[in-house]
């Protein structure tokens, strides 16, 4: 994996039942989902996992990695802590 800068200014996270939905912003068509299995969906990255640790939200894609600093896990338990 190589990490690559994307700009993904997180605009809204949005809990589901199977996981948590994060947009960058109303107009924006991107979104990135986070599972609660640690596996990640991105409808312009494709399928990777995720984790959380104190520094905040990890995301890695076959292509790329997106880190959210100081990011809190959307979750109430600690899943996917790393």
């Amino acid at each position: 994996i190589t990490s690559t800068f994307v700009q993904f200014i997180l605009q809204k996270i949005y809990i589901l039942d199977y996981g948590a939905a994060m947009t960058a912003s109303k107009e924006s068509k991107h979104q990135i989902v986070l599972l609660k299995n640690c596996r990640v969906q991105s409808n312009l990255l494709g399928k990777g996992k995720w984790h959380w640790a104190n520094g905040g939200l990890f995301t890695e894609f076959e292509s790329r990695e997106i880190f959210f600093p100081k990011q809190e896990t959307p979750f109430k338990s600690n899943i996917c802590a790393g």
